[in-house]
């Protein structure tokens, strides 16, 4: 991305001098004041996550992984205790990017939410004691786009950082190699799940009960978790962490019957210290047309060929 404009604030954005996109190609000056940012820092920064508080949001998710609620397997995994999910990290985070959208919305009103990037540097625990705090870090802008910066740090630890995008026009919808296909499942988003997934990021529902891009996003990563509980039940013992997620979101997330696809993006193998990180393109649909897609980098116990274990075990997407 070619870079005009980089803000590096260190506690806050008072006022923005950005430009007014009219078209694609164009950039007219627009001075805009970012209201509320120390309020949305304070707020999100005085939620404190319990051990309940994770099982919960991952029992919305479908993730029930023994990493996220038994310590004996965090610890085998490499980890203090058990971690609070990528996911549920991210759609914490997520809240000033949402807070930023709006500001620029009220002149640029067909500016979309287009994609974000994660990625997870250190784990983050339950409990007031050691929960990081999270800060609005500045800004990029081009003639196409808009990214917000934002970290989640403990001292001069940098824990978390996320990047959300910004954009009139919405991404490409990318076609994928069927050959890729490792896994698809049906989910049911309903009103309730809803309803509870704000409940859970310790936010007001809105009224509309509208899908977030984040409940989305939060469901790839349990429907792998799910691929690898089916090759479990075949006698292997996988587990997975999340690492780092990049998103794309081509249209509105409603309630109801969801599917999602899991393409294997990378079959290279980085092994380091014994640990397999892959890589995989999680594609979720309604009524048949792509709504985003999240590409995963999960850290593994093992070598997962995914050819030679279909052929193992007779496997079919």
């Amino acid at each position: 991305m070619r870079q005009l404009s980089t803000w590096k604030t260190p506690r806050k954005i008072s006022c923005l001098y950005l430009g007014k996109m009219t078209d694609a190609e164009e950039i007219q000056p627009l001075s805009l004041r970012l209201v509320g940012t120390e309020k949305i820092e304070e707020d999100i920064n005085s939620i404190t996550l319990t051990q309940e508080d994770i099982e919960k949001f991952g029992d919305i998710v479908g993730d029930h992984s023994p990493i996220h609620r038994s310590t004996k397997a965090a610890k085998k995994m490499g980890f203090e205790d058990t971690p609070i999910m990528g996911v549920h990290l991210a759609a914490i985070g997520g809240r000033l990017s949402r807070e930023f959208l709006e500001t620029v919305r009220q002149e640029n009103p067909g500016m979309n939410y287009v994609g974000q990037k994660v990625i997870f540097r250190k784990p983050v625990y339950p409990g007031g004691i050691r929960k990081p705090k999270w800060r609005f870090d500045g800004i990029e802008f081009n003639e196409r786009e808009l990214t917000t910066k934002i970290v989640a740090e403990k001292g001069d630890s940098v824990h978390v950082e996320l990047e959300s995008r910004f954009s009139q026009n919405l991404p490409e919808i990318p076609q994928y190699d069927e050959n890729n296909l490792v896994y698809r499942e049906l989910r049911m988003i309903d009103p309730d799940s809803v309803r509870d997934f704000y409940k859970h990021l310790k936010e007001e529902s809105p009224i509309e009960r509208k899908v977030s891009f984040a409940h989305g996003v939060s469901l790839v990563p349990s429907t792998l978790l799910d691929f690898l509980k089916e090759l479990n039940t075949k006698g292997e013992e996988f587990m997975g962490a999340n690492r780092e997620m990049d998103s794309e979101f081509y249209g509105e997330i409603s309630a109801g019957e969801t599917e999602i696809e899991i393409y294997q993006h990378d079959e290279k193998i980085n092994k380091k210290r014994g640990i397999y990180i892959y890589t995989f393109d999680g594609v979720l649909s309604q009524q048949d047309i792509p709504r985003l897609r999240t590409r995963v980098k999960c850290v593994m116990n093992g070598e997962l060929n995914i050819r030679s274990l279909r052929e193992r075990y007779g496997l079919s997407p």
